[in-house]
């Protein structure tokens, strides 16, 4: 034990972090947003886009994701992470909380290649 881990909030940050690469996973373990993003991306191609807006349910403690801090801030760079890994990088995606349906929390991938 130390201090550091007696604050836990690092343990919270660190599964936002991991819920964050989930929410992706990669094509031999697809997230909850895999297929979606898979499929929008090749449709975006088809018709040439090169900036486009994807947006996805997330279901991840959406209350918490709501507040934008640091927990927010965690999942996102989860998100990245995955995204990176499938060759999709931080500077072709910004990511946002979308909010504005009270029902459902969903998050806007704004991709520009």
């Amino acid at each position: 034990m130390s201090l550091r881990t007696d604050y836990d909030l690092s343990t919270a940050l660190s599964t936002a972090y991991q819920a964050g690469v989930d929410y992706i996973g990669t094509l031999a373990s697809p997230g909850a947003a895999y297929a979606t993003l898979s499929s929008e991306l090749a449709d975006a191609a088809s018709l040439g886009k090169e900036s486009f807006t994807v947006t996805i349910v997330v279901t991840h403690a959406p209350d918490t994701l709501k507040l934008q801090n640091k927990y927010w801030d965690a999942f996102q760079a989860g998100i990245i992470s995955a995204l990176a890994a499938e060759g999709i990088y931080s500077y072709e995606v910004t990511l946002a909380l979308n909010t504005a349906d009270t029902n459902e929390t969903k998050v806007d991938f704004t991709f520009s290649f």
